[in-house]
């Protein structure tokens, strides 16, 4: 099976949409056109959807069952994860790891979520083994944050603070609510959120890192 943009290849993606409901592939395979949908998120599993089909086509499953098949596949836990809470909230859980181009995919999710109305509320402690690059990456990261994000929550401030200080030069009208652990940022969520809110929980890892060492 080949893949890519050449005229000839048995798989090329020729667009893709994130929507609210999940993801939309429209892709050629072997000289057909099919549109793939299913309810996961992230520009990513928009192009494992497609190998999906091309894999189980190859094999000799029909088209229009993978289709079908693709349309109930499960969300992967923590994994920009949706969650809809009874309370009209929205949760995306984000929480398993973090890397830049992760997080700014994420990000952008915000925007697809965000029902009218509503705040985009991002908690995070930043992201971690960065190296020589974690300043640069979670000032950029800052900087980008500033146009998906209403309420910076800053979870282990000292960490994170390349961001919030990204975050809050790009757009210093929104507020940066410093928490000193998640358990703090769980109070502040349950004080402050309303039905319209989408909410982005990006990386709880960090969170081991500050623990002491007990042997």
């Amino acid at each position: 099976v080949t893949v890519g943009p050449e005229v000839h290849a048995d798989l090329a993606i020729r667009s893709l949409q994130q929507e609210p409901d999940g993801i939309a592939v429209e892709i050629t395979w072997r000289g057909q056109t099919y549109m793939l949908k299913a309810p996961l998120f992230g520009d990513h599993q928009g192009r494992n959807i497609a190998l999906a089909f091309a894999a189980a086509c190859s094999v000799g499953l029909v088209p229009a069952d993978v289709i079908a098949s693709l349309r109930s596949t499960p969300q992967i836990a923590h994994r920009l994860e949706v969650k809809r809470q009874g309370s009209g909230t929205i949760l995306i859980d984000d929480a398993y790891n973090s890397n830049p181009v992760g997080f700014a995919s994420a990000l952008e999710l915000l925007d697809v979520l965000k029902p009218a109305g509503g705040r985009r509320i991002l908690v995070t402690p930043g992201m971690v083994e960065l190296g020589a690059a974690h300043r640069e990456e979670h000032e950029r990261i800052g900087r980008l944050a500033a146009t998906h994000v209403d309420v910076l929550v800053a979870v282990a401030p000292q960490r994170v603070e390349p961001l919030a200080a990204a975050f809050k030069a790009a757009a210093p009208e929104r507020p940066v609510v410093p928490c000193a652990g998640f358990a703090e940022a769980r109070q502040w969520l349950d004080r402050n959120l309303n039905g319209q809110d989408v909410v982005l929980i990006e990386n709880d890892l960090p969170d081991l890192y500050e623990r002491p060492l007990r042997l």
